[in-house]
C-alpha cells in the first residue's frame, strides 16, 4: 500500500572510512514494475559501525520512475543491488538480494502440520515444491489468492524439476464460494501457459476437494495417481484456464466427481482409471483456438459395481474418447454419455475399445441418449465421427458383447452411428436424427436388436441402414 517502505541494510566494514563521522553508500532498487534502477543513499548507523540502513517509500499507484519512491504492485518482486567497490579479494563485486512486496512467502518443502490459508494473510507466494503431508489438512478459504513463481522451483523436484507444484498426500480442501473464489495463478507480470506446473495428488491415501477456484497459467490443472476406492476428488464450480489439461488421472482408484467448472480451451485425460464411480458432469468447455479439446478417458473396473457417466456437458468445439473395459466374474458396468452438446466444430462421441470378460454382456450397459452433435461444416456435409463403437472386443468365447441404448441424439457429422462388435452385443436404437453424413448413417457389425423410428436424411454414400 501507498506508505509502505522498504528497508534495506548493508554490512560492509570497508565502507567505514571515518571513525569520526558517519559515511554513506548508495544501492539500486527496482521492481517487476519499474525496471529502471532507483538510487537509495543509506546512512552509517554510528561513526565507527560499517553497517548502513535506509528506507525507500513504495508507491502502488504510481507510474513515476526516478522519482525516489519504487513503483510496485502486489505480489511484485523486489530486487536489491549493492556495488562492493572492494570484495576480500579487491575485486569490484555487485550483490543482490531479493523479496515480495505484500506477500506472505511460502519455500518449498512440507507445511509444518495442517494448515489455514484465509484472506488476511493473502497472496500466498510458492517459491518451490510445498507439501500437504499424508497425516496433514491444508484449508485454503474463500477469498485468498495462492501465487506461484514463474519457471522456478527452489527444490528442483517433483513431477517437473523447473516448475512448483503443491502437491497432495493428506487432504486439500479450498473452500472458494460463489461470491468469493479462490485464485491459482502464476505471480509474473505477464503470466502465460506453463508458468507452474499444478496441483499433485498422490501416494497410497489422499482426498481433494475444490469449490469456486480460479486455476490459471498451469501445466496440469490436477495430476492424481495411486489413493484407494474410500479416498474422493471433487471438483466444481470452478474454472480452468491458461493452462493444459484440466484434470490427469494415472493409475488412480479415486472417486472422482468433476461437476459444473468452465475449461477454456483444455480438456480431461485419464490412463487407467481404476475408479467404481466416475461424474464428468455439466462442464463447459469454451473454445477459443483452432483445437479441438478432448475428454479421452481409459477406464478399467475389475471385480467391483462401476458407474461412469460423461453427461450434460457443451463443448464449443470437441469431443469424448472412450476406452473402456470390465474384467472379472462379479464386476458389473454403467456407462451413461448422455445429454451432452456438440456444438459446430465439435467431432461427437468415439469409444475406440470395449472389453467385458465377465461372460455376460448384460453385466456391461453403455447409454448413449439425448445428444446433439454437430460437427464442422464443409460444403453440403458434415465433419466428425458422430457416434462411433470401434470395437468390443471378442476373443475365443472369453469376451461377452455389450448392452447399448442409443435413442433420441440429434447427429450432423461424418457418419451417424457405428458399433462394431466381436461377440454378439444387443442394442436399441431408436429415435435418432441423422443428417448430411458423409458416410454410413447407421452401421452394425454383430449387433443385434430393436432399430426404431430413425429419421436419415441427405446421407452421402449410404442413405439408408
Amino acid at each position: 500500500q501507498s506508505g509502505d517502505s522498504l528497508y534495506v541494510l548493508v554490512e560492509d566494514a570497508d565502507r567505514n572510512l571515518s571513525t569520526t563521522s558517519t559515511d554513506t553508500l548508495s544501492v539500486y532498487l527496482t521492481s517487476d514494475k519499474e525496471a529502471t534502477e532507483e538510487v537509495l543513499v543509506l546512512n552509517e548507523t554510528g561513526s565507527n559501525t560499517g553497517i548502513f540502513n535506509g528506507y525507500m517509500l513504495f508507491d502502488a499507484t504510481g507510474s513515476v520512475a526516478s522519482d525516489g519512491k519504487l513503483q510496485v504492485d502486489r505480489g511484485s518482486e523486489l530486487t536489491v543491488r549493492y556495488r562492493d567497490p572492494a570484495d576480500d579479494f579487491g575485486n569490484a563485486t555487485n550483490h543482490t538480494a531479493n523479496s515480495f512486496y505484500g506477500m506472505t512467502v511460502i519455500n518449498g518443502g512440507s507445511l509444518a502440520g495442517s494448515t489455514n490459508w484465509n484472506p488476511a494473510g493473502s497472496p500466498y507466494l510458492l517459491t518451490g515444491d510445498v507439501t500437504v503431508d499424508q497425516s496433514d489438512t491444508l484449508v485454503i478459504e474463500a477469498g485468498t489468492e495462492v501465487r506461484f513463481i514463474p519457471i522456478k522451483d527452489d527444490l528442483s523436484s517433483g513431477e517437473d524439476a523447473n516448475r512448483i507444484e503443491l502437491r497432495i498426500a493428506g487432504r486439500l480442501e479450498v473452500q472458494g464460494t460463489a461470491s468469493d473464489s479462490v485464485l491459482f495463478r502464476s505471480n509474473g507480470q505477464v503470466p502465460a501457459n506453463g508458468d507452474w506446473y499444478g496441483l499433485v495428488s498422490y501416494g497410497s491415501v489422499g482426498t481433494v476437494h475444490i469449490s469456486y477456484a480460479s486455476i490459471n497459467h498451469y501445466t496440469n490443472g490436477l495430476r492424481s495417481s495411486g489413493g484407494s476406492t474410500s479416498d474422493s476428488t471433487h471438483i466444481h464450480h470452478s474454472r480452468f484456464f491458461a493452462g493444459g489439461n484440466a484434470l490427469s488421472f494415472e493409475y488412480d482408484y479415486r472417486k472422482l466427481i468433476f461437476t459444473y467448472n468452465e475449461l477454456n480451451d483444455c480438456g480431461v485425460h485419464t490412463n487407467s482409471s481404476f475408479n467404481n464411480y466416475l461424474a464428468i458432469d455439466y462442464n463447459l468447455i469454451k473454445s477459443k483456438d483452432n483445437t479441438l479439446d478432448v475428454f479421452y478417458l481409459t477406464i478399467e473396473n475389475y471385480n467391483a459395481h462401476a458407474i461412469h457417466s460423461l453427461s450434460n456437458n457443451v463443448f464449443d468445439k470437441g469431443y469424448i474418447s472412450i476406452q473402456s473395459q470390465i474384467s472379472g466374474s462379479n464386476g458389473t458396468k454403467q456407462l451413461n454419455l448422455n445429454n451432452n452438446v456438440f456444438k459446430k466444430g465439435g467431432s461427437g462421441i468415439l469409444i475406440s475399445y470395449i472389453s467385458n470378460s465377465t461372460r455376460d454382456k448384460n453385466n456391461f450397459a453403455v447409454n448413449i441418449k439425448n445428444n446433439q452433435i454437430q460437427g464442422a461444416q464443409s460444403g453440403d456435409t458434415y465433419l466428425g465421427e458422430g457416434i462411433r463403437i470401434q470395437y468390443v472386443e471378442g476373443y475365443n468365447n472369453y469376451y461377452s458383447g455389450v448392452v447399448f441404448n442409443i435413442s433420441n441424439n440429434i447427429i450432423k457429422a461424418s457418419r451417424g452411428i457405428k458399433v462394431n462388435s466381436a461377440p454378439l452385443s444387443d442394442a436399441t436404437i431408436t429415435n435418432n436424427t441423422i443428417d448430411s453424413t458423409q458416410e454410413e448413417s447407421i452401421w452394425l457389425t454383430r449387433v443385434g436388436g430393436r432399430i426404431e423410428n430413425n429419421t436419415l436424411s441427405n446421407c452421402g454414400r449410404y442413405n439408408a441402414i
